[in-house]
This record gives structure tokens, C-alpha cells and sequence, in this order.
């Protein structure tokens, strides 16, 4: 389920927080004719908690928050009604609610999207001398395949999954390197200091990351949200890579067509060479 407002902010809320937030998004018609008192009951927090958490997440107050999340709730585009996975569900129905969760976070993702941002991205990393990938675990495992799709363009692009190799491989970049650091959290420390390390160097770097205030968002240069949460018992626990996914997919797709006629060429040798074996 994506309630745009609470998914941007999600990585950053407190364990209190995170109580009202995760009710809302397990509970979203229920919540709505919830009193602030009753809500505070209900996640056991207070009142006052609950005005804070409206204003964390862009609004007045209370009854702002009600209204404003509301048009997220009856707008499809972001939210599917039913994505809580339970135990009596059939295998067609947890596929159909995957396929659901799978395709709000994608237009979630896009339409946090700054295309102005996006196109000095791209042209950084078309005009790059190398780019170089950092991600540990899920994260780790978009950035490699990202790097199998970049193979079909002439780029020199590395990935490392020992995160410590790639921390130190960090003091070898200069100004016309590229850094893309993916990390769901924004909290990942070795990230964060392989962030650092190559902006010392004089690299450009991308965050994508659920949390542009979180540490790893902080310190690079440009970042892209990839609004997803990982909520107990739903469809979400597997939906963050889904939306980095979508942004390396994008990214791939924009250097495409910076170089469409280089990149044919490329999948016909590619083709023809394991045709050979």
C-alpha cells in the first residue's frame, strides 16, 4: 500500500512513530474516522504524538492529515485496498496482491521522480570516466544487475560485494567518476563512509535511497526516493527492490537513448558471440 506522504518519510520516523504510521497503513479506512484520542489509544502514543507525526509528514495537523491522506486512499493510482497478506490467502491471491504492491511502488517511485535532476544524472554518468556501484545486500544485488545490463553500453562500470573492498577502492576516484550508492535506509555506515571517501576525491555522487534525510541521501549530490516500506504481514516486505529497480532500470533506459545506434551494435556482437560457443 503507498501512502506517498508516510512512505517518504517512513525510514526516519522513531519507534513511536513507527507505531502510528504502521497502523494507518494496515488500518487506512478505519483511521479515518479515528479522533486523534482514539488514534493515540489505538497505537498507544499520546495526542500530542499524534499532532507531531501529522507535521513530520507535511501537515497541519490532525484533521489536515485525515483529509490530505484520505485523497491517497481513494486515489488507485497509490493505493491498493487490500494488500495485507493473511494466512488463508491462496497462491492467486498473493500473486495478485504482489502484482498490485509491485505496480504502486513503480508509480510511486516515478512520480517522486525531478526529470531535471535525472538528466544531469544521466549526463554525468554518460560523460563519466568510470561509474562505480555501491549497495550491501538487497541493495547489493540491484546494483549487480545493473551492472549486467550496463555491459551492453561502452562504459566501464564496477561493482564490488565485498563492501570494505569497495569502502577502499574509494581512493582511487577522481572528479570524472561517478559514485551510484543504493541503500533502502540511508543508514548503511560503510555506505555512508564510501559516500564520503569518494566526494573527497572529487567524484559525483547518487544516492537512491527510501530517505533523502537520512545520512547516505545527505551526502550525495543528487538523490533519488524510492518510496517503499517494509510492513509486517503485507505484500511490501519485498518491495523495496522493486522501486530501486525501477530507478536503475530508467537510468539504463536514458543512457539507451544517449547512445541507441552504439548499444544495437553492442547486443549484435553480444548475440552473435554466444551464438559462437
Amino acid at each position: 500500500m503507498i501512502l506517498v506522504p508516510i512512505v517518504e518519510k517512513y525510514s526516519s520516523f522513531t519507534s513511536t512513530e513507527l507505531k502510528i504510521a504502521d497502523y494507518i497503513l494496515n488500518n487506512p479506512q478505519e483511521f479515518l474516522d479515528k479522533t486523534a484520542s482514539q488514534l493515540a489509544q489505538l497505537t498507544e502514543t499520546s495526542p500530542a504524538a499524534i499532532i507531531r507525526f501529522s507535521k513530520k509528514i507535511g501537515f497541519d495537523g490532525f484533521s489536515d492529515m485525515k483529509v490530505g491522506l484520505a485523497k491517497f486512499y481513494y486515489n488507485s493510482q497509490y493505493f491498493d485496498h487490500d494488500m495485507i497478506i493473511n494466512e488463508n490467502d491462496s497462491y492467486k491471491s498473493c500473486g495478485t496482491k504482489l502484482l498490485a504492491q509491485i505496480n504502486d511502488v513503480c508509480k510511486a517511485t516515478e512520480q517522486n521522480i525531478n526529470y531535471d535532476d535525472l538528466a544531469r544524472i544521466v549526463h554525468k554518468m554518460d560523460k563519466a570516466r568510470a561509474i562505480y556501484l555501491l549497495g550491501v545486500g538487497s541493495s547489493g544485488t540491484a546494483a549487480e544487475n545493473f551492472l549486467q545490463k550496463m555491459l551492453r553500453l561502452y562504459k566501464k562500470v564496477f561493482y564490488i560485494s565485498d563492501s570494505q573492498i569497495n569502502f577502499i577502492s574509494m581512493v582511487t576516484l577522481t572528479a570524472e567518476d561517478v559514485v551510484i550508492a543504493i541503500s533502502y535506509s540511508g543508514n548503511t555506515k560503510i555506505i555512508e563512509a564510501s559516500i564520503k571517501a569518494a566526494k573527497k576525491q572529487g567524484a559525483f555522487v547518487v544516492a537512491i535511497t527510501g530517505n533523502s534525510d537520512s545520512p547516505v541521501g545527505q551526502s550525495a549530490d543528487k538523490c533519488i526516493l524510492t518510496p517503499s516500506i517494509e510492513i509486517k504481514k503485507s505484500a511490501g516486505e519485498v518491495a523495496s527492490c522493486y522501486s530501486q529497480q525501477f530507478v536503475l532500470d530508467l537510468l539504463f533506459l536514458c543512457l539507451i537513448t544517449e547512445h541507441y545506434s552504439e548499444a544495437e551494435k553492442l547486443n549484435r556482437e553480444t548475440s552473435k558471440l554466444m551464438e559462437d560457443l
